[in-house]
């Protein structure tokens, strides 16, 4: 299965940006959500498993992926996306990326961010929106952000304790954070630029947003 990150692909809008085909080229293993396979299916790609309750996998998607593992679980507890997310940290995935979480409905959009949260939290989880990525940082982020960079950030669960914004426009130090929009469009500054809060004392997490 390689030890690079593993790919999901999910039903929603894809976009067309290089940066979306990296990802599938540089995938060590490719996971579809149900109807995520006819979108790999669109693009060339093949998946190496197939996961959901196939309410949205057509015949020509299997044979298209004939060569993949099909594995149905009919329970209406999670979503498709959920359960390919399962899968990656039941077999051992380091890294998951989630590509086609765009569009669509309200409460489908509401439930990608939802995933996030479900993750476990020793699970890096990025999604690759069609403007940009997001993804939950752990106390100290470990990705270098770049001079002009438009970074949001947002408290998911919880308060978030103790952050601090270090080489934006826009810095705080030792603030509580709440769900609100006081984190929203910041601009990284300086190639030192760091963000960290108190996990220990943080009920909630900490989502973060990178503009392309």
């Amino acid at each position: 299965m390689g030890e690079g990150f593993w790919l999901i692909a999910a039903n929603g809008e894809w976009g067309a940006t290089p940066y979306l085909n990296d990802q599938l080229k540089n995938a060590s293993w490719i996971i579809a959500a149900d109807g995520g396979a006819r979108e790999l299916a669109k693009r060339g790609f093949h998946a190496n498993v197939i996961i959901g309750d196939f309410d949205s996998l057509s015949i020509d998607d299997k044979k298209f992926h004939q060569n993949a593992q099909i594995i149905e679980v009919k329970s209406q507890e999670e979503t498709d996306l959920v359960k390919a997310l399962n899968y990656c940290h039941l077999n051992g995935a380091k890294e998951v990326v989630i590509i086609g979480v765009d569009g669509g409905r309200t409460d489908h959009v509401l439930g990608v961010f939802a995933t996030l949260f479900e993750a476990p939290p020793d699970l890096p989880v990025s999604l690759i929106h069609k403007d940009g990525v997001s993804y939950l940082i752990p106390p100290i982020s470990s990705k270098p952000f770049q001079c002009g960079e438009h970074v949001s950030v947002f408290a998911i669960g919880g308060e978030v304790i103790g952050l601090c914004i270090r080489g934006f426009e826009y810095e705080v130090e030792d603030r509580v954070l709440s769900f609100s929009t006081r984190g929203i469009h910041n601009i990284c500054t300086s190639e030192s630029a760091q963000i960290t809060f108190d996990n220990e004392k943080s009920q909630g997490r900490l989502l973060i947003y990178r503009k392309n």
